[in-house]
C-alpha cells in the first residue's frame, strides 16, 4: 500500500523492480534472436547454400519416349518404299519410252514434210538423205540419218513420183521392238512392244 504522502512502499517497488528485470529480460532473449538469424544470413551468403547429406541416387522415370526410329519402324519403311518403287517403276519405264517413241513420230512428220518441198521442187519424192536435207531447207535433223541415234533407226522405201514411206524402227535394246511409218499422205501408223504392253503413236495431225 502507499504512505499517506502517495509514495509506494516496498513491496510495491520490489514487484515494479521484478517486471523491469522481466521486461528486460524478453528485450535482451529477443535481442539474441535476431543477431543469430542475421549471423546466419550472412554466413549463408558468404559461403553458399549448405550442402545437403548424400542419400541414395533417385531413379528417374523417364515420362516421355525417347526421339527416334526403332529397328522395325526403319524396316517397316523401307519395305513400304520398296513396295512403292516396284509398282511404279514399270510406269515409269513405260512414260520413258512413250517419250522416245513421241520424238520417233515427230522425226517421221519432219521427213514427211521435207519430202513435200522435194516433190515441189522435182515432182516426185526421193529417197537420197543428202537430196532430201538440201530440199527441206534443212529440216531434217542430222542425227536422224546417223547411225548414232541411240533408239531408232530412219529409212525411206518406195520413193517414185506420187508414194513415198518413211520408216522409224526401233533399236534392239530395253525390251522394246517395232517400228512406225509414214507416208506421202501424213498417215503414221505401226506400234512398239515389249512383252505385254504396247505403245502406239502418241499423236496425229
Amino acid at each position: 500500500m502507499r504512505n499517506f504522502f502517495g509514495i509506494p512502499n516496498d513491496g510495491e517497488w520490489r514487484r515494479f523492480l521484478n517486471r523491469c528485470r522481466e521486461a528486460t529480460r524478453g528485450t535482451v532473449r529477443f535481442a539474441d534472436k535476431a543477431l543469430l538469424q542475421i549471423r546466419q544470413r550472412e554466413t549463408s551468403r558468404a559461403f553458399g547454400p549448405q550442402v545437403q547429406e548424400a542419400g541414395p541416387p533417385k531413379v528417374l522415370h523417364a515420362s516421355r519416349r525417347k526421339s527416334g526410329f526403332s529397328l522395325i519402324e526403319l524396316m517397316v519403311v523401307v519395305t513400304i518404299l520398296g513396295v512403292l518403287v516396284a509398282s511404279a517403276a514399270p510406269s515409269f519405264r513405260r512414260s520413258i519410252e512413250q517419250s522416245r517413241a513421241d520424238v520417233a513420230v515427230a522425226n517421221l512428220r519432219t521427213i514427211w514434210t521435207a519430202q513435200r518441198v522435194y516433190w515441189l521442187e522435182h515432182r516426185e519424192f526421193t529417197d537420197v538423205w543428202s537430196e532430201l536435207e538440201a530440199s527441206g531447207m534443212s529440216l531434217i535433223d542430222p542425227m536422224i540419218m546417223s547411225d548414232n541415234n541411240k533408239y531408232y533407226e530412219y529409212s525411206i522405201t518406195d520413193a517414185g513420183e506420187t508414194t513415198f514411206t518413211a520408216t522409224a524402227t526401233r533399236k534392239t535394246g530395253g525390251g522394246w521392238s517395232g517400228s512406225f511409218t509414214i507416208n506421202q499422205t501424213g498417215s503414221i501408223t505401226g506400234s512398239i512392244t515389249s512383252g505385254g504392253s504396247s505403245i502406239g503413236v502418241g499423236f496425229q495431225d
